[in-house]
């Protein structure tokens, strides 16, 4: 539970249509029933860099900053991200790298790791 720091994030708001299609780009529900991927990747000077702003305010997706290639930014789903989509359950795999990108970005900050007992 890394991840979920917007547990109710799904009561809280109302997704945009743009978010959502954001999402499900990331996830690849855009294709398939089931998410089988999460990742996505925008340039800095891209439309979506504002949309995909919107979703990490929202705490719907974090950056994973170890991606960064170039002018593009990489960005993973969170927990909370599954969860705005109806997606309560979803495959450790999937949720890995982005389980990856937030403690990286709490270690960078010198933060300690929610939960840290329970992962080690």
């Amino acid at each position: 539970m890394l991840l979920d720091h917007s547990a109710q994030a799904d009561d809280a708001f109302q997704l945009t249509p743009a978010m959502r299609d954001l999402l499900q780009l990331a996830t690849g529900l855009d294709h398939r029933r089931a998410p089988y991927r999460n990742r996505i990747a925008f340039n800095v000077k891209n439309e979506g860099i504002i949309t995909a702003g919107e979703c990490e305010g929202f705490g719907l997706i974090i950056q994973d900053h170890a991606e960064h290639y170039g002018r593009m930014r990489v960005y993973r789903v969170t927990r909370s991200g599954f969860a705005a989509l109806g997606r309560h359950t979803v495959k450790a795999t999937i949720l890995a790298p982005a389980i990856k990108a937030a403690e990286a970005a709490l270690s960078a900050a010198n933060l300690p790791l929610p939960f840290a007992d329970a992962v080690a």
